[in-house]
């Protein structure tokens, strides 16, 4: 459910660059998005920010998150910045 947030575990997929954004209050922030699955070949994409995005993510690795924030996005998506 969007808003909640959850731990998640699932291989790396695909690990964008990293691309700072300009926000609607006008700061600058970095992101990084990735996408995981599981072993039920699902897979979703999660989106780091902040001091995440330095964190190197390597496609065909176990990635692991805590508080995941499920969010709406061209349909569902993860958001993670602690």
């Amino acid at each position: 459910m969007p808003g909640n947030s959850i731990d998640i575990i699932g291989i790396a997929l695909k690990v964008n660059p990293m691309a700072s954004i300009n926000t609607k209050d006008g700061q600058q922030k970095d992101k990084r998005e990735i996408t995981i699955c599981d072993d039920s070949e699902c897979a979703i994409s999660v989106t780091l920010w902040g001091e995440l995005c330095l964190i190197e993510v390597v496609e065909g690795e176990l990635v692991a998150l805590k508080n995941t924030r499920v969010t709406e996005w061209n349909g569902r998506s993860l958001n993670s910045s602690n």
